[in-house]
């Protein structure tokens, strides 16, 4: 794991070179620093700029997304609905054709 320390508004890029030599950027904002009154209350708000066909969430989020697909996989789902609700495909990735407009950018 790479650990970088970052101030608010400085950025990490993360480039994807593929093998035709093609590159996609990611770019990782800091977008604000919010202190709590205890060092566990502290908030980082982060901006990420990703080609659409990245799916980006919270680990907590991707977890979910996980349980539900074992879920949907083995039958067991207990709603319907959710099954219903996804395409053949997979579910649809989150327009983020605006992500950084609250960031200036």
């Amino acid at each position: 794991m790479l650990v970088l320390s970052r101030k608010k508004d400085q950025e990490i890029v993360i480039i994807l070179s593929s093998s035709d030599g093609k590159r996609e950027l990611i770019t990782i904002k800091i977008a604000d620093i919010r202190l709590g009154k205890h060092e566990s209350d502290t908030q980082v708000r982060v901006g990420i700029e990703a080609p659409t066909k990245y799916a980006i969430h919270r680990m907590e989020v991707y977890e979910s997304i996980l349980a539900e697909g074992a879920l949907l996989e083995t039958g067991s789902c207990p709603s319907r609905a959710v099954q219903n609700s996804r395409s053949a495909t997979g579910p649809n990735p989150p327009n983020r054709t605006s992500r950084f407009a609250r960031f200036g950018r």
